[in-house]
């Protein structure tokens, strides 16, 4: 599937939930309706985990998280033959991970017990710029979070979730390619501002 399809449909999903965010009338006392996000626990590992919730309707989100891989060896956990890399390789990739939360309580803002059905696409790659040797890795998958949004002051988040999913991925070799289906486990810790 094109990449560039899939995420002309996220960002067409985002920019179309944030449109309705704004046209929606609240009478009652104005909360912040958009949150953005870092995980502080990332850049210790050679990533960068950023995420953008926006309120689409009462006690519902849509959130994009995205995930740059900033040359974090990967290579073990996403099944990568282990022969097939040298010393002077280096690694980049990018995860975008679309969801939709709803929201457990009668809490006007983005807070409390929610669940979010959500997608992965993962994009790795292997290369050496001295040999012709490059390793690429395309990955889907679908699952479900389970999650806390706690809101200080109507200013700060704190987000904690938990998830389960099945990826389907590729990995592409000079030589030939590999296809697996497997389980993953997804855990997340999250501060943000809300505006």
């Amino acid at each position: 599937m094109n990449i560039r399809i899939i995420f002309f449909w996220v960002l067409t999903l985002g920019i179309f939930s944030t449109t309705m965010a704004q046209n929606a009338t609240d009478e009652k006392k104005e909360f912040p309706k958009r949150i953005i996000k870092l995980n502080p626990f990332s850049v210790f590992v050679d990533v960068v985990n950023l995420s953008y919730e926006v309120k689409t309707k009462e006690q519902q989100s849509f959130n994009l998280n995205t995930i740059f891989i900033l040359g974090l060896d990967l290579t073990r956990e996403l099944g990568i033959n282990q022969y097939e890399l040298t010393s002077s390789d280096t690694y980049s990739g990018f995860v975008l991970s679309p969801e939709y939360r709803f929201y457990f309580g009668n809490s006007e803002e983005l807070k409390g017990t929610y669940t979010s059905p959500f997608y992965n696409l993962l994009i790795y790659n292997v290369s050496n710029k001295h040999a012709s040797n490059e390793i690429s890795v395309m990955g889907h998958a679908i699952g479900i979070l389970f999650g806390y949004q706690a809101m200080i002051r109507h200013r700060v988040a704190l987000d904690f979730n938990i998830g389960l999913g099945r990826r389907m991925q590729t990995i592409d070799y000079k030589i030939g390619s590999d296809h697996r289906s497997d389980l993953i486990y997804k855990i997340g810790v999250n501060i943000g501002v809300a505006f």
